[in-house]
């Protein structure tokens, strides 16, 4: 027995292809695929696609705020640590630790110098299998940001943050990610006020390095006591001997180093340490800091000099 069908229903029915033919063949030029059946829309697609690839712009983030996870590799081991920033207000960065392996590291936006990011597009859910690419990159910086790559569908995206530690040194922090890292560079962008690549002046990192500078030197009066062949006696004999190679010789070679480049950078002049000098400059030095002594050398200058030797 066939049921009779209502007029309403019979003109739905017939509806339907009508409106999908129409609508297959309503503006093709706004698929974002070209048919060359339509080649009027060749122009207008490929500026859609052009539109497309276009970065959008980044927007301030809203605190208090959490990134996604990012990977960095322990130098000594090669391992992956996993961690992620947040941040209260902008004024402070926190590095957190997964499961709080390590202590949380703070970062005064205003002691990063600069930050880069290589970013090729974002990415997708984290995978084991790409851990050991993700681990690798971590140790060719240069090719991340160069070129980001994809593994299995996966972006990774390479960032570095250079900071002015408390010594006035630049402290690279080199990660990657295979989320989306479109939180990671808004927080860097509004947080630092500098863009990608960006690097602020001397004029408003100097004041980091002189405090810097100030601490070097603190640091390196403390080595130098470990390393320094005392003349109690006769102050100006002391010397470093660099004969016997050691740690602690190699740290006071190292942060002489660093304060000569401070100097450098500060335009303060040529750094000479005390105890790199002559004797003959350490005796002169000794005499314009005591003036009696220096008074007394010339009115007897045959015991001056018996004085002066270290021999």
């Amino acid at each position: 027995m066939i049921k009779s069908i209502s007029s309403a229903a019979l003109t739905l029915i017939l509806a339907i292809p009508f409106q999908g033919i129409m609508s297959a063949r309503a503006a093709p030029c706004d698929s974002g695929k070209y048919d060359p059946r339509y080649p009027e829309c060749r122009e207008s697609v490929e500026k859609r696609r052009a539109e497309d690839k276009k970065p959008k712009p980044l927007e301030p983030p809203k605190y208090p705020v959490k990134t996604g996870f990012f990977q960095m590799a322990d130098r000594d081991t090669g391992t992956q640590v996993p961690f992620y920033f947040s941040s209260q207000d902008g004024s402070i960065l926190t590095l957190n630790y997964e499961k709080n392996i390590r202590p949380s590291i703070s970062l005064n936006t205003g002691e990063i110098v600069s930050w880069k990011s290589g970013v090729a597009g974002q990415g997708s859910d984290s995978s084991a299998a790409i851990s050991t690419v993700v681990a690798g990159a971590l140790f060719f910086w240069p090719m991340i940001l160069a070129a980001p790559f994809m593994v299995k569908n996966y972006t990774i995206t390479g960032f570095e943050v250079l900071y002015v530690d408390e010594f006035g040194k630049d402290q690279p922090l080199t990660f990657v990610t295979i989320e989306s890292p479109a939180t990671a560079l808004a927080l860097l962008k509004f947080a630092t006020g500098l863009n990608s690549g960006e690097t602020r002046s001397l004029d408003i990192t100097k004041k980091l390095y002189e405090t810097g500078l100030e601490n070097s030197l603190k640091m390196l009066q403390n080595q130098k006591d470990k390393v320094l062949v005392k003349n109690t006696k006769k102050p100006w004999c002391s010397y470093v001997d660099t004969s016997k190679k050691s740690d602690e010789l190699t740290a006071y070679e190292q942060s002489v180093a660093h304060v000569k480049a401070l100097y450098t950078k500060l335009g303060k002049g040529e750094f000479n340490d005390s105890s790199s000098k002559t004797a003959d400059a350490q005796w002169e030095q000794y005499l314009a800091s005591n003036p009696g002594v220096a008074a007394w050398t010339k009115a007897f200058p045959q015991q001056a000099n018996a004085l002066k030797s270290c021999s």
